[in-house]
Parts: C-alpha cells; sequence; structure tokens
C-alpha cells in the first residue's frame, strides 16, 4: 500500500472486492473533469503543479504550524492544480499554504517522476475508475554512481590479480 491522492474529480474507486487493472502514465486517459466516461475525450495531461503537491507531500513538507495540512485541503488542491471544476462550475483553488511550499526546489524533489496510475475494471483497459497518483521509482545518480565505482573496482582487482599471477 502507498499513499495517495484522486486525479480525476468524478471518477469513483472502491476498495472492495475484485480486481483493477492499471497503466502507468503522465495523461489521464478519458478526462478527469467530466461528469461522465467520454472514450473520444483527449487524454487529460498531469499538470507539473498537481505533480509538485503530491511530491510535496509524500516528502513531508506540507505542514502547517508544524501540523500536517488536512488531506482534504491537499486533495482540493491537486484538483485545483489540474483546473477541475466543482459541482457549482467554480474551479477549485490551490490552498495558499500549499501554493508557497511548491514553491521551494527541495520540498517537491522527485516531482517528475509522479505519474498516473490510470485504473480500470477490465484487462483491456475499458471501464476507466479512479485514477490515483503514483511516484515511481528511478535510479538515482548515487545509485548509477555506486554501480559505477563497484564495476572499476572490480576491474581494477582483475588487473592486479593478473599482475600478481
Amino acid at each position: 500500500m502507498f499513499p495517495t491522492f484522486c486525479v480525476e474529480r468524478w471518477r469513483y474507486f472502491s476498495s472492495s472486492p475484485g480486481d483493477y487493472w492499471a497503466t502507468i502514465d503522465d495523461m489521464i486517459l478519458y478526462g478527469g473533469d467530466a461528469s461522465t466516461v467520454d472514450l473520444d475525450a483527449a487524454p487529460d495531461p498531469l499538470l507539473a503543479k498537481t505533480k509538485q503537491i503530491y511530491a510535496a507531500f509524500l516528502n513531508g513538507a506540507l505542514v502547517e504550524g508544524g501540523q500536517a495540512i488536512d488531506g482534504n485541503i491537499v486533495q482540493t488542491s491537486i484538483w485545483g492544480a489540474q483546473l477541475y471544476e466543482d459541482s457549482h462550475g467554480d474551479t477549485y483553488e490551490i490552498n495558499n499554504t500549499i501554493e508557497s511550499i511548491i514553491a521551494d526546489s527541495s520540498a517537491v524533489a522527485g516531482w517528475n517522476n509522479v505519474k498516473v496510475l490510470n485504473l480500470w475494471r477490465n484487462a483491456n483497459c475499458t471501464g476507466d475508475v479512479q485514477s490515483q497518483l503514483v511516484m515511481t521509482p528511478v535510479p538515482g545518480a548515487g545509485l548509477l554512481g555506486a554501480v559505477g565505482l563497484g564495476l572499476a573496482s572490480l576491474r581494477l582487482r582483475r588487473r592486479r590479480a593478473t599482475a600478481d599471477a
């Protein structure tokens, strides 16, 4: 399990028993703001501010006055970042505190790795249900550097073993 937030405003997800299929993408398929599934709708891109809010949440940066910002405020800020509207046709707003937190690059570290986990009822990727935010792991520079050093030391050891023989 992992902490996540809903991306689509008018889709619903149930944790009741049953299988879901998933695809991971930078796009919210079948439009995330429509109240009905539109199979002809263009995919809705996951916007940078949405990614930054989720990254800041995962990084523990969404704090105000020593307390974590309420999850409902984070959720509506995500919908605001996606420019989605409420039932009255008003665009959701991003909480001012969240807006100022995500301006700090250290708070949103890894934000480019945030993706959409598009969920489906059927194996052929039909039956769109609530899509979620997910952070995809990618090898960091430290890991790649460690692998490179490991290979270099292995090569050096082989050279020494050959020279000693």
